[in-house]
């Protein structure tokens, strides 16, 4: 199973998003994280995996995933631990972050920002927090 949750909205303006994340139980090997792009079309994808691995995807559909990088961290807490996943958007840019440790960079597409949870995973969000960088905002 899939489970995914968004929040529609236009970003144009530079913000952050940081989400405090612990899974509680569930399989090691299934991917957890934050989603963004166009909810119905193009999703993008920052996940890691209770073993250590984090990747870094673009799905067209359930059948079309692309892995844009894929591979194992230093930076994220291993098994049944608290992670903070970093989106950092500016301009049309974004930067990933694991556990305030740069990981990927990357454009932004997109409107919609979210969770994604794969397989039989119990994950806790323990705080999300947004904000808008410089004077980007009008």
């Amino acid at each position: 199973h899939t489970y995914k949750l968004y929040v529609e909205k236009h970003w144009n303006f530079d913000f952050e998003i940081e989400v405090t994340i612990k899974k509680i139980s569930g399989d090691d090997n299934k991917w957890y994280g934050l989603l963004w792009g166009n909810k119905n079309i193009i999703h993008y994808h920052i996940g890691i995996k209770g073993n250590g691995q984090f990747a870094y995807t673009k799905n067209k559909s359930k059948q079309d995933m692309e892995i844009i990088y894929q591979g194992e961290s230093r930076y994220i807490n291993k098994h049944n631990a608290l992670n903070k996943l970093t989106i950092r958007k500016i301009g049309n840019k974004i930067e990933l972050y694991i556990n305030d440790n740069l990981v990927h960079k990357a454009q932004f597409e997109g409107n919609t920002i979210g969770f994604k949870i794969y397989g039989k995973l119990k994950v806790e969000i323990d705080k999300i927090t947004f904000c808008y960088l410089q004077d980007s905002v009008g």
